[in-house]
């Protein structure tokens, strides 16, 4: 029948391509074989070739994403007060504002330095910027080249560490939960509970 001939014609030619790879491999074999300082010599020189060459091609455990997030953490000393934190925060919102590539800007002031999503009671020597970049589409610089901007802002405000870096979306930053998060602190339990409700 016609499928048995197709099938016999497909037998043959990948019976020859089969035939002829084999061939190859064992005359390579038999050469490497019997020129066996050859091949060491060649297998030094390509390890030695690949270890020279690493620093011009360069690589990363895990290659950075533009994820376009970054998040600015502020400290000032121990002691400070709430309105001083408050001072630097704002600045340093202030600054965002006019950055194009910003859309948008969540900022906290008393709380830890990790991500909004996990805030500490009772900080007032800490606060925090968490920035949400445009699409990169929209964008014409990187995630990493606004945070460098950032970095050089902060330098010119004195009183606080500032820390800037970019985040990636699985870090758990504050704008992947709720849209609005409301902290109240007080010592009365009662009045917490009236103005929560």
């Amino acid at each position: 029948t016609k499928a048995q001939k197709i099938y016999r014609k497909l037998f043959l030619v990948t019976g020859g391509w089969l035939e002829a790879l084999d061939n190859g491999y064992r005359k390579v074999l038999y050469w490497a074989l019997t020129h066996r300082r050859r091949v060491v010599v060649i297998v030094i020189g390509l390890v030695v070739a690949s270890i020279a060459l690493t620093p011009l091609v360069g690589a990363e455990f895990m290659p950075a994403m533009d994820q376009g997030y970054i998040g600015i953490n502020v400290t000032l000393p121990y002691g400070a007060k709430l309105e001083e934190t408050g001072k630097i925060v704002n600045k340093l919102e202030e600054f965002c504002v006019n950055i194009p590539e910003i859309d948008l800007i969540a900022a906290s002031v008393g709380s830890s330095s990790g991500s909004m999503g996990g805030l500490s009671m009772g900080n007032p020597e800490n606060g925090r910027l968490d920035l949400a970049l445009k699409s990169r589409k929209e964008r014409t610089r990187s995630t990493e080249e606004v945070a460098v901007q950032l970095r050089q802002a902060a330098k010119e405000i004195a009183g606080a560490e500032i820390v800037v870096s970019g985040q990636d979306m699985s870090s758990g930053l504050g704008f992947a939960g709720s849209p609005i998060e409301i902290i109240i602190k007080g010592d009365s339990l009662e009045v917490l509970s009236q103005i929560a409700t």
